[in-house]
């Protein structure tokens, strides 16, 4: 935390950007960039008028105008950060192909940090359930560019209309994997293995070959979690305590019963060699009424 009130003091951000630290190296950002057109609320507001053809500030005075599209992303991240109070996890994490000292010793250890597929899919996926329990509208910039303002978020037609319809339009995913990249660990990390000693040498992610959609896969792949552990939302949430403290692998055995590669090979066969339909992937994954959060939200906000 003191890393972050020296980030904000030194003209950052009140609720973190991704120059600031969180918690020892993990980055939380675009909350509140008023000021940056291309980052943050700026973003879509930017976006939504551009597509109008007029200014933001003509875009506020529309009727049609609302703010339901203002989602929890980076808050999630930082109750999700909050849980990593391992502080190795937390330096490797802030780091991940920077070539920790006890990957290169170990590279097993890094089966103890969340793949970036999780990091990101967990809480997109919260914040889906939020906004599809509130009934908040959507606006284009959250539904992989295909404009709607005044539709009610619904997971179910999102990924029916949108992220399906993406993939047809712009080719599948690739296979889920740890890595959003083709290469291994060490090539990402720039580090080469000579005499038993590691060096320095070509590679690094700028040099590296990103997998198709790994983020949205990654979010797909939440969804079958969740749904092998019966959309029970308290045990979702714990999960990410017991990751943050004990492991990925830790969490993966404890509430799926799987090793890490053995989801990926449930996973992909169930995806990809399945044979099943985009609506039968759906109802899948989010059958008709699901609703995990057994609470009435409306009644506190």
């Amino acid at each position: 935390m003191n890393d972050y009130d020296r980030g904000v003091s030194n003209n950052g951000y009140p609720f973190g950007s991704a120059d600031a630290d969180l918690g020892s190296r993990k980055f939380v950002g675009e909350i509140n960039k008023q000021s940056e057109s291309n980052r943050g609320l700026q973003e879509v507001l930017t976006n939504w008028s551009n597509r109008l053809g007029i200014t933001t500030e003509e875009l506020m005075k529309r009727e049609d105008f609302h703010w339901d599209w203002v989602g929890i992303h980076e808050p999630l991240h930082i109750w999700q950060s909050s849980h990593v109070t391992n502080g190795i996890y937390n330096e490797i994490e802030g780091d991940l192909y920077g070539g920790h000292p006890l990957l290169l010793k170990d590279l097993s250890y890094l089966s103890k940090i969340g793949p970036r597929w999780f990091i990101e899919g967990q809480i997109i996926m919260m914040e889906e359930i939020f906004m599809e329990k509130l009934g908040l509208r959507i606006v284009q910039d959250m539904s992989n560019g295909y404009e709607d303002t005044e539709k009610k978020f619904d997971i179910r037609w999102k990924y029916k209309n949108n992220q399906f319809r993406w993939f047809k339009e712009n080719g599948g995913p690739d296979r889920i994997q740890r890595h959003e990249f083709n290469e291994d660990y060490n090539f990402l990390a720039g580090i080469q293995q000579s005499n038993g000693e590691s060096i320095q040498a070509n590679g690094g992610v700028d040099n590296a070959t990103p997998r198709r959609h790994y983020f949205s896969i990654g979010t797909l792949a939440c969804y079958y979690m969740f749904k092998k552990m019966n959309y029970n939302f308290n045990d979702w949430l714990q999960l990410d305590v017991v990751r943050g403290g004990q492991g990925f692998d830790v969490a993966m055995e404890q509430y799926l019963g799987l090793t890490e590669q053995q989801f990926y090979d449930e996973f992909n066969t169930w995806f990809f060699d399945s044979g099943l339909t985009d609506d039968q992937k759906i109802d899948y994954l989010w059958p008709e009424g699901t609703d995990p959060i057994q609470i009435d939200i409306q009644s506190r906000r």
